[in-house]
């Protein structure tokens, strides 16, 4: 199953009814944003249609299927010039608080 048809069974799911706790409904809207966000943080966006909006560093793949760490400047990558498509980066690791006491 992709995350854009799991969105669409969740939200066919069973809805707001009487047989349905208000926290299910919140844990099901909460399942929804999270796959929305891994879906738009997770696809990669062809060079050819878009370019990033903000200089800094992305994850970008090649012709070659090779996959960089490259800078975007604000006209091109500074790595390679065969880009063909890029993601955002990952956020950084956020250690839960029981690892932090640990």
């Amino acid at each position: 199953m992709t995350i854009d048809e799991a969105l669409i069974q969740l939200r066919l799911g069973p809805g707001i009814n009487e047989d349905v706790s208000e926290e299910y409904n919140d844990a099901v809207d909460m399942a929804i944003e999270a796959l929305i966000q891994l879906r738009d943080q997770t696809e990669w966006i062809p060079i050819s249609k878009e370019t990033p909006k903000e200089n800094g560093y992305y994850l970008t793949t090649n012709m070659f299927k090779e996959v960089y760490c490259d800078y975007w400047g604000g006209i091109s990558f500074e790595r390679t010039e065969t880009v063909i498509a890029w993601m955002p980066l990952p956020a950084p690791f956020k250690p839960q608080e029981s690892e932090d006491k640990e």
